[in-house]
């Protein structure tokens, strides 16, 4: 890119002139030219303006768009970082809840296995005095949650109805997370008689 015919002029209007601390306006027309000045009828105001503009800061505009982009990004790293660490919350009650099913699971192959054959009505029963048992069922077997509901279900294996040989035995843990989510846990298993 050529540099234009008032810059040529004001080049050799400023070569007469000595750099010294004493006229600065010499090393200005200097970085007027070599940045290479539009046509202008006053080049010397021209380098003054270029000479502002190298030294000026940042504008208001330039700052409120800088804290816009960096409230988005802090914004955008907050909601990753809660999501990660209520997901991380999730999955150790969860957890907590799945052990807490196994206790009961545990205890009912107990009661089955003490009832010999008569489990069918045995099991059923332990299960109801268990959830009847105030406000905490199975508490005697684990410390529960805050707000979890351990609750189990007895139905018969081909029908779905009444319990009878082989049983379908489901135990259900229920709790909210941080959230206010509900999350249910639920384990499964078939009781038949052990001869």
């Amino acid at each position: 890119m050529g540099v234009s015919k008032s810059c040529r002029m004001t080049q050799s209007r400023f070569d007469s002139l000595e750099v010294s601390p004493m006229n600065p306006r010499a090393a200005n027309a200097s970085i007027c030219v070599f940045r290479g000045v539009p046509e202008r009828n006053d080049a010397e105001a021209e380098c003054m303006r270029a000479r502002f503009r190298q030294q000026s800061g940042v504008t208001l505009l330039e700052l409120t768009f800088a804290m816009a982009v960096f409230a988005i990004a802090l914004g955008a790293t907050m909601r990753i970082l809660t999501s990660y660490y209520v997901s991380l919350d999730v999955q150790e009650r969860r957890s907590t809840a799945i052990q807490h099913c196994r206790s009961v699971m545990s205890a009912i192959r107990q009661v089955r296995d003490q009832s010999g054959p008569d489990f069918v009505a045995k099991v059923p029963q332990w299960v109801d005095e268990q959830q009847s048992g105030g406000d905490t069922p199975f508490a005697d077997l684990f410390d529960s949650m805050d707000g979890e509901v351990v609750s189990v279900t007895c139905q018969d294996l081909l029908t779905g109805g009444a319990p009878a040989d082989p049983m379908l035995v489901t135990v259900t843990s229920a709790f909210e997370d941080m959230l206010g989510r509900p999350v249910t846990v639920e384990t499964s298993t078939i009781l038949t008689r052990q001869d």
